[in-house]
């Protein structure tokens, strides 16, 4: 009888050990996992960070017209070219002295067709066995373009422009406009120039 006591007795003892176990086990894991949960789930949150999603993001809006107008240029890209070749060829072409036997001319020559290109050949071969008895020369500072006329093959451009001319130690200054006729071969070339008094 005192045997049977005794096993039953420690049946029940094993039993709540057992059972204190398990709960235990089942205490440490609930436990440890929720504070997994809670360190995943927390955020700090900076006041910086509140600012951020708090402020809106701004759009500009643009008008249709403003577009356009960034999008075009001030001015035809031909139009502008052919100004930009005429104001520097008058420039360099109206500038000259006597001591640089008609340099102006010889970088000219690939730009010049026609008539003109045999004068200005023709004046080169003359400079170089001229010796002026003086000193004479001539600056000028292209102004501004006009185009008069233009299609596809040929042009006509006015060149204002300011000429000062040099005769020893005597020096004057002249506003005079250059008409340039062009031809278009590849790129514009200049086939005559006239000069006149700029009209006020």
């Amino acid at each position: 009888m005192e045997a049977e006591t005794k096993k039953i007795t420690l049946l029940i003892v094993a039993a709540l050990v057992v059972v204190t176990l398990v709960f235990a086990v089942i205490f440490y894991f609930r436990s440890s996992g929720g504070s997994e949960n809670n360190e995943t789930n927390e955020t700090t949150v900076t006041p910086n960070a509140l600012e951020q999603r708090a402020a809106p993001t701004v759009v500009e809006e643009v008008a249709p017209e403003q577009l356009v107008q960034q999008q075009t240029p001030p001015e035809d890209s031909k139009e502008a070219q052919l100004k930009r070749v005429s104001i520097d060829f008058a420039a360099r072409f109206g500038t000259y002295s006597s001591d640089a036997q008609a340099e102006n001319l010889k970088q000219l020559l690939p730009q010049l067709s026609g008539d003109l290109k045999q004068w200005a050949e023709k004046n080169i071969a003359a400079a170089v066995t001229v010796s002026a008895d003086s000193f004479t020369a001539v600056t000028t500072v292209a102004l501004s373009a006009k185009i008069i006329s233009q299609s596809t093959s040929k042009a006509m451009v006015e060149v204002s422009t300011q000429r000062t001319y040099v005769n020893g130690t005597d020096a004057r200054v002249v506003y005079e406009t250059a008409t340039l006729s062009l031809v278009k071969s590849g790129s514009w070339q200049v086939e005559s120039v006239t000069w006149a008094p700029r009209a006020q």
